[in-house]
This record gives C-alpha cells, sequence and structure tokens, in this order.
C-alpha cells in the first residue's frame, strides 16, 4: 500500500480498511450495549491489593487514570459487518437519548440502542440530503441568478460522488467529504453560469484555495 503523498485523511481511511479486514478475517462476537455513568473523574474507588482478602472493606481513594477524551468517538471493527462504537456523551445528550427512546417506543419497541441511532442517523442524512440536492421541482430553472436549480444540484452531487473533485496538477482527485460546498468553475461574480457544467463539488478548504487563486 503506498501511502506517499496521501492526506492525513485517507491514511486514516486507509488504515481503517485494514482493521476491517483483519477484522472479517478473525471476527469477534459483539459485546452487549453498555450505557453507564462514568465515575468521578478525579477519585474512583479501588481495592487495596495488600488486603485483597478483605475485598472492597478496604477500598481506598485513589488517583484515578489519567482522562482519555473519547467524545470525538472511536469506530472498531470486530468482523466484516459489525462494528463497536466507543464515545463519551454529556448529560444532555443522555436526556435526549431517553427522550428520543421514548418517541420511537412504537417503531421500537424494546429499545435497541443501534436501531434507535440509526434511524436518528437515517433522519438526519434525510434532512442533509435535501438542504444539499433541494426538494420537489425547485424554482422555474432560471440560471441567471446564484440559486442553483434542483435538478442542477443534484445533478453535480451524483456526477461528483458526493466528494472533493479537486484534482492537483499531479493528477490526485481530492475525495474529501468533509465540510463540502458548491463551487462555480468560472466565478458567478465574473460571469460564470449557475449551471451543472459550471459547477462542482468542492471540500471548504479547496472552495477557499479556488477564491484566493481567482480573486488574487
Amino acid at each position: 500500500m503506498n501511502l506517499n503523498g496521501a492526506s492525513s485523511e485517507k491514511i486514516v481511511a486507509h488504515l481503517y480498511e485494514v482493521r476491517v479486514l483483519v477484522a472479517s478475517m478473525r471476527p469477534k462476537e459483539a459485546p452487549a450495549d453498555l450505557f453507564r455513568r462514568l465515575p468521578n473523574a478525579n477519585q474512583v474507588p479501588r481495592v487495596d491489593r495488600r488486603f485483597p482478602e478483605q475485598g472492597i472493606a478496604n477500598a481506598v481513594q485513589v488517583p484515578a487514570e489519567p482522562h482519555v477524551d473519547n467524545s470525538r468517538g472511536r469506530v472498531d471493527p470486530i468482523s466484516e459487518d459489525r462494528r463497536i462504537l466507543r464515545v463519551t456523551v454529556g448529560k444532555e445528550f443522555a436526556d435526549d437519548l431517553a427522550k428520543v427512546k421514548a418517541v420511537l417506543s412504537h417503531q421500537i419497541p424494546d429499545g435497541n440502542l443501534e436501531r434507535v441511532l440509526h434511524a436518528c442517523l437515517k433522519e438526519m442524512l434525510q434532512a442533509v440530503e435535501k438542504r444539499r440536492k433541494g426538494g420537489g421541482k425547485g424554482r422555474d430553472g432560471s440560471t441567471s441568478g446564484r440559486y442553483v436549480p434542483v435538478e442542477d444540484r443534484r445533478t453535480v452531487w451524483e456526477r461528483d460522488g458526493e466528494a472533493c473533485a479537486y484534482v492537483s496538477p499531479e493528477g490526485r482527485r481530492c475525495g474529501s467529504t468533509h465540510q463540502l460546498e458548491l463551487h462555480h468553475i468560472d466565478p458567478f461574480a465574473k460571469g460564470g453560469a449557475t449551471n451543472a457544467d459550471n459547477l462542482m463539488v468542492v471540500c471548504r478548504r479547496h472552495n477557499a484555495f479556488h477564491a484566493a487563486r481567482d480573486f488574487p
């Protein structure tokens, strides 16, 4: 696997693919769902190992292990089609999750955490797709303004595979899916048309790069 010149995002993606391959070859049993309150961040009860026969009666307060920030989450593959999601959340998230489980209790009566979260993700993806590509027929299709007609918007997102279509002078496509935006190839401010042929999907970094190049 050649990673020369690859961005950190692509390197992480390649490493994850390797982990998925290993997990598919050596699958593990999925653990039970776990959603619990963390112990105090500064002090946690520990059993004094000098008196193991007295068990928890001799529990002492000792400094906790250094805190690890899991708020950004981590996904670990355990088989070809199963993943473990590890994330630390706040009280507000936990309260909202309880409300969502209650709201979805007719569709998901057992409150299965995967199904509940997946339902939320699908709802969010539908909202984002509608915002990106538009809904319904949109306006009259005029391209005289900055507004992108619905059909052109859909065409551009589907044509570019919902990933940054910027290609470097060396011929490498960015391919990032982070902070995507629509970009006028011929700048709108310089008379560029607002249609599928003059639009492309780019990440925010490459959109800023184009802006700096087009308006020095």
